[in-house]
């Protein structure tokens, strides 16, 4: 139960919903990446840095749970 809801808090952080396949979050990620990079990102350092991290979290998490 507490695994489905982190699941979902992760699709939700790439803008995605569970039924995305691989290459949806791959590419959802991709983006969000090049967006929120703290080297390119118009948000500040701390903040950017933040954001990232937190997608990175939320795609390895997707990725680990399905197997991919």
């Amino acid at each position: 139960m507490l695994q489905d809801a982190k699941l979902d808090i992760a699709y939700k952080q790439l803008g995605l919903t569970r039924d995305a396949v691989e290459d949806d979050v791959k590419s959802a990620f991709r983006k969000l990446a090049r967006e929120c990079h703290p080297d390119v990102s118009h948000l500040p350092k701390e903040e950017a840095e933040h954001r990232f991290r937190t997608i990175i979290e939320a795609y390895t998490y997707i990725r680990t749970t399905n197997g991919w």
